[in-house]
Protein backbone atom coordinates (compact mmCIF):
# COMPACT_ATOMS: atom_id res chain seq x y z
CA UNK A 1 0.00 0.00 0.00
CA UNK A 2 1.31 3.48 -1.04
CA UNK A 3 1.97 5.96 2.17
CA UNK A 4 0.34 8.59 2.13
CA UNK A 5 3.41 11.17 1.34
CA UNK A 6 3.13 9.07 -2.13
CA UNK A 7 -0.41 9.37 -2.74
CA UNK A 8 -0.94 13.44 -2.12
CA UNK A 9 2.30 13.52 -4.55
CA UNK A 10 0.93 11.00 -7.20
CA UNK A 11 -3.07 12.82 -7.13
CA UNK A 12 -0.83 16.12 -7.64
CA UNK A 13 1.04 15.22 -10.81
CA UNK A 14 -1.95 13.84 -12.23
CA UNK A 15 -3.55 17.11 -12.00
CA UNK A 16 -0.39 18.74 -13.12
CA UNK A 17 -0.60 21.22 -10.07
CA UNK A 18 2.82 22.65 -8.34
CA UNK A 19 3.67 22.49 -4.32
CA UNK A 20 3.89 26.33 -5.08
CA UNK A 21 0.19 27.21 -6.01
CA UNK A 22 -0.95 24.49 -3.41
CA UNK A 23 1.34 26.70 -0.83
CA UNK A 24 -0.46 30.40 -2.41
CA UNK A 25 -3.62 28.27 -1.62
CA UNK A 26 -3.51 27.33 1.64
CA UNK A 27 -0.85 29.39 2.87
CA UNK A 28 0.33 26.23 4.77
CA UNK A 29 4.44 26.63 4.47
CA UNK A 30 6.46 24.69 2.04
CA UNK A 31 8.78 23.20 3.57
CA UNK A 32 5.66 21.05 5.46
CA UNK A 33 4.15 20.15 1.87
CA UNK A 34 7.37 18.94 0.83
CA UNK A 35 7.55 17.08 3.96
CA UNK A 36 3.80 15.76 3.77
CA UNK A 37 4.81 14.18 0.13
CA UNK A 38 8.30 13.02 1.48
CA UNK A 39 6.68 11.06 4.77
CA UNK A 40 8.88 13.31 6.75
CA UNK A 41 6.52 13.41 9.69
CA UNK A 42 9.41 14.39 12.46
CA UNK A 43 9.99 17.59 10.46
CA UNK A 44 6.09 18.40 11.00
CA UNK A 45 4.63 19.93 14.46
CA UNK A 46 1.69 18.03 15.97
CA UNK A 47 -0.23 15.54 14.41
CA UNK A 48 -3.31 17.54 14.81
CA UNK A 49 -1.48 20.57 12.73
CA UNK A 50 -0.48 17.59 9.87
CA UNK A 51 -4.35 15.99 9.47
CA UNK A 52 -4.95 19.97 9.06
CA UNK A 53 -2.21 20.51 6.60
CA UNK A 54 -3.62 17.11 4.69
CA UNK A 55 -6.97 18.76 4.92
CA UNK A 56 -5.98 22.01 3.28
CA UNK A 57 -3.98 20.19 0.96
CA UNK A 58 -6.89 17.73 -0.46
CA UNK A 59 -9.19 20.63 -0.80
CA UNK A 60 -7.24 22.60 -2.88
CA UNK A 61 -7.11 19.41 -5.46
CA UNK A 62 -10.62 18.12 -4.92
CA UNK A 63 -9.88 15.31 -3.17
CA UNK A 64 -11.73 13.19 -0.14
CA UNK A 65 -10.21 15.38 2.83
CA UNK A 66 -11.66 12.30 5.06
CA UNK A 67 -9.88 9.27 2.43
CA UNK A 68 -6.33 11.16 2.83
CA UNK A 69 -6.39 12.01 6.67
CA UNK A 70 -7.98 8.34 7.53
CA UNK A 71 -4.91 6.37 5.08
CA UNK A 72 -2.03 9.40 7.15
CA UNK A 73 -3.58 7.99 10.59
CA UNK A 74 -3.41 4.37 9.79
CA UNK A 75 0.34 4.84 8.07
CA UNK A 76 1.48 5.98 11.80
CA UNK A 77 -0.42 3.30 13.22
CA UNK A 78 1.32 0.57 11.50
CA UNK A 79 4.59 2.41 11.96
CA UNK A 80 4.25 2.80 15.41
CA UNK A 81 3.39 -1.30 15.76
CA UNK A 82 6.37 -1.80 13.53
CA UNK A 83 8.42 -0.16 16.25
CA UNK A 84 7.10 -1.49 19.03
CA UNK A 85 8.69 -4.96 18.91
CA UNK A 86 12.17 -3.70 17.79
CA UNK A 87 11.87 -2.11 21.17
CA UNK A 88 11.11 -5.47 23.24
CA UNK A 89 14.21 -7.13 21.43
CA UNK A 90 16.26 -4.75 22.58
CA UNK A 91 15.73 -4.77 25.85
CA UNK A 92 15.36 -8.38 25.97
CA UNK A 93 18.91 -9.05 23.99
CA UNK A 94 20.30 -6.73 26.62
CA UNK A 95 19.48 -8.10 29.57
CA UNK A 96 21.74 -9.14 31.77
CA UNK A 97 21.78 -12.67 33.70
CA UNK A 98 20.73 -12.20 37.25
CA UNK A 99 23.74 -14.98 38.25
CA UNK A 100 27.18 -12.51 38.54
CA UNK A 101 25.47 -9.29 38.31
CA UNK A 102 26.90 -6.80 40.17
CA UNK A 103 25.47 -3.54 41.41
CA UNK A 104 27.47 -0.66 40.97
CA UNK A 105 26.20 2.55 43.60
CA UNK A 106 28.05 5.01 41.92
CA UNK A 107 26.41 4.98 38.95
CA UNK A 108 22.79 4.79 40.70
CA UNK A 109 24.01 7.70 42.66
CA UNK A 110 24.88 9.64 39.66
CA UNK A 111 21.60 8.60 37.60
CA UNK A 112 20.07 9.71 40.69
CA UNK A 113 21.32 12.71 40.55
CA UNK A 114 21.19 13.49 37.01
CA UNK A 115 17.16 12.63 37.19
CA UNK A 116 16.73 15.51 40.46
CA UNK A 117 18.61 17.96 38.42
CA UNK A 118 16.31 17.28 35.13
CA UNK A 119 13.51 17.88 37.41
CA UNK A 120 14.81 21.12 38.62
CA UNK A 121 15.75 22.62 35.68
CA UNK A 122 12.34 21.74 34.23
CA UNK A 123 10.60 22.76 36.98
CA UNK A 124 12.44 26.19 36.86
CA UNK A 125 11.80 26.63 33.31
CA UNK A 126 8.25 25.97 34.00
CA UNK A 127 7.90 28.56 36.53
CA UNK A 128 9.21 31.42 34.64
CA UNK A 129 7.54 30.54 31.72
CA UNK A 130 4.15 30.56 33.71
CA UNK A 131 5.36 34.11 35.11
CA UNK A 132 5.90 35.31 31.49
CA UNK A 133 2.45 34.37 30.35
CA UNK A 134 0.81 36.06 33.71
CA UNK A 135 3.31 39.03 32.94
CA UNK A 136 1.74 39.37 29.12
CA UNK A 137 -1.87 38.71 30.39
CA UNK A 138 -1.60 41.79 32.90
CA UNK A 139 -0.19 43.86 30.33
CA UNK A 140 -2.81 42.87 28.23
CA UNK A 141 -5.80 44.02 31.42
CA UNK A 142 -4.16 47.31 31.41
CA UNK A 143 -3.75 48.22 27.63
CA UNK A 144 -7.54 47.11 27.36
CA UNK A 145 -8.23 49.58 30.84
CA UNK A 146 -6.25 52.65 29.18
CA UNK A 147 -8.40 52.04 25.85
CA UNK A 148 -11.52 53.34 27.90
CA UNK A 149 -9.79 55.46 30.55
CA UNK A 150 -9.29 59.54 29.44
CA UNK A 151 -5.80 60.88 30.43
CA UNK A 152 -5.74 62.92 33.84
CA UNK A 153 -4.88 65.98 32.57
CA UNK A 154 -1.82 67.42 33.74
CA UNK A 155 -3.46 70.36 35.91
CA UNK A 156 -5.66 68.28 37.35
CA UNK A 157 -3.03 65.86 39.44
CA UNK A 158 -2.25 67.32 43.12
CA UNK A 159 0.73 68.66 43.54
CA UNK A 160 2.51 69.13 47.00
CA UNK A 161 2.25 72.95 48.43
CA UNK A 162 6.12 72.39 48.54
CA UNK A 163 6.59 71.70 45.09
CA UNK A 164 4.21 74.47 44.07
CA UNK A 165 6.22 76.96 45.70
CA UNK A 166 9.25 75.85 44.21
CA UNK A 167 7.96 75.98 40.26
CA UNK A 168 6.42 79.36 41.46
CA UNK A 169 9.56 80.61 42.73
CA UNK A 170 11.61 79.33 39.47
CA UNK A 171 9.47 80.18 36.85
CA UNK A 172 9.00 83.90 35.41
CA UNK A 173 5.65 85.45 36.64
CA UNK A 174 4.94 86.18 32.89
CA UNK A 175 6.18 82.59 31.71
CA UNK A 176 3.04 81.01 29.59
CA UNK A 177 1.33 78.02 30.42
CA UNK A 178 0.55 75.04 28.23
CA UNK A 179 -3.09 74.11 27.99
CA UNK A 180 -4.44 70.45 29.40
CA UNK A 181 -6.37 70.00 26.98
CA UNK A 182 -3.18 69.89 24.47
CA UNK A 183 -1.69 67.25 26.62
CA UNK A 184 -4.65 65.09 26.73
CA UNK A 185 -4.49 65.17 22.93
CA UNK A 186 -1.29 64.34 22.58
CA UNK A 187 -1.85 60.98 25.03
CA UNK A 188 -4.89 60.07 23.09
CA UNK A 189 -2.74 60.51 19.51
CA UNK A 190 -0.02 58.52 20.96
CA UNK A 191 -2.37 55.41 22.92
CA UNK A 192 -4.32 55.85 19.08
CA UNK A 193 -0.66 54.72 17.77
CA UNK A 194 -0.80 51.16 19.46
CA UNK A 195 -3.33 48.03 18.40
CA UNK A 196 -3.10 45.23 20.45
CA UNK A 197 -3.80 41.35 20.01
CA UNK A 198 -4.34 38.88 22.44
CA UNK A 199 -4.29 35.40 21.52
CA UNK A 200 -5.57 32.48 23.56
CA UNK A 201 -5.25 28.70 23.19
CA UNK A 202 -8.35 26.27 24.33
CA UNK A 203 -6.39 23.26 22.46
CA UNK A 204 -2.88 23.05 20.85
CA UNK A 205 -2.61 25.73 17.97
CA UNK A 206 0.39 26.64 15.64
CA UNK A 207 0.09 30.15 14.30
CA UNK A 208 2.29 32.03 11.71
CA UNK A 209 2.07 35.96 12.48
CA UNK A 210 3.95 38.79 10.65
CA UNK A 211 3.68 42.49 12.91
CA UNK A 212 3.40 45.54 10.50
CA UNK A 213 6.43 44.88 8.23
CA UNK A 214 8.78 42.92 10.09
CA UNK A 215 9.67 39.05 9.48
CA UNK A 216 6.75 36.21 9.85
CA UNK A 217 7.21 34.19 12.93
CA UNK A 218 6.08 30.87 14.01
CA UNK A 219 4.48 30.18 17.41
CA UNK A 220 3.39 26.74 19.17
CA UNK A 221 0.51 27.11 22.01
CA UNK A 222 -0.74 24.60 24.06
CA UNK A 223 -4.32 24.51 25.78
CA UNK A 224 -4.70 27.63 28.28
CA UNK A 225 -1.46 29.64 27.33
CA UNK A 226 -2.37 32.84 25.96
CA UNK A 227 0.34 35.78 24.49
CA UNK A 228 -0.04 39.65 23.57
CA UNK A 229 1.25 41.13 20.46
CA UNK A 230 1.09 44.78 20.00
CA UNK A 231 1.49 46.80 16.38
CA UNK A 232 1.25 50.40 14.97
CA UNK A 233 -0.34 49.10 11.55
CA UNK A 234 -1.40 45.11 11.28
CA UNK A 235 -1.19 41.67 12.16
CA UNK A 236 -0.93 39.17 9.47
CA UNK A 237 -1.60 35.54 10.44
CA UNK A 238 -1.86 32.04 9.62
CA UNK A 239 -3.22 29.39 11.77
CA UNK A 240 -3.33 25.96 11.66
CA UNK A 241 -5.95 25.29 13.67
CA UNK A 242 -9.22 27.57 13.94
CA UNK A 243 -10.75 25.94 16.43
CA UNK A 244 -8.17 25.72 19.25
CA UNK A 245 -8.23 29.72 19.38
CA UNK A 246 -9.71 32.53 20.40
CA UNK A 247 -8.53 36.42 19.46
CA UNK A 248 -9.22 39.87 21.60
CA UNK A 249 -8.41 43.01 19.30
CA UNK A 250 -7.83 46.60 20.43
CA UNK A 251 -10.32 45.00 23.54
CA UNK A 252 -12.88 43.32 21.48
CA UNK A 253 -13.20 39.50 21.19
CA UNK A 254 -13.25 37.97 17.36
CA UNK A 255 -15.60 35.72 16.33
CA UNK A 256 -14.76 31.75 15.66
CA UNK A 257 -12.46 31.74 13.03
CA UNK A 258 -13.45 28.44 12.07
CA UNK A 259 -13.24 24.35 12.68
CA UNK A 260 -10.66 22.18 14.31
CA UNK A 261 -7.62 21.30 12.19
CA UNK A 262 -8.77 23.99 10.05
CA UNK A 263 -6.28 26.01 8.59
CA UNK A 264 -7.25 29.89 7.69
CA UNK A 265 -5.65 33.25 7.07
CA UNK A 266 -6.36 36.39 9.18
CA UNK A 267 -5.47 39.85 8.71
CA UNK A 268 -6.41 42.39 11.16
CA UNK A 269 -7.31 45.36 10.97
CA UNK A 270 -10.00 43.55 8.40
CA UNK A 271 -10.72 45.79 5.64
Amino acid sequence: MESPGEYLKRERELRRASLTSIFEATRVPLKYLEALEADDYESLPHPTFVKGFIRAYCKNLGLDETDAVLRYEIYMKERSDKAEPSRSTLTINRKEPKEGRVFNNSRAIAAVAVGALVVIISYSLYSRHKARIARLNEAAGQASQAAVTQPVPAAAQPVSPEAGQDKVNAAPKDAPKAPPAAEASDSADSADDTHTLVVSANEVVWIKVKIDGGEPFDVVLKKGESVVWKATDSFSLVVGNAGGVSLVYDGEKLSSLGKSGEVVTLKLPRA
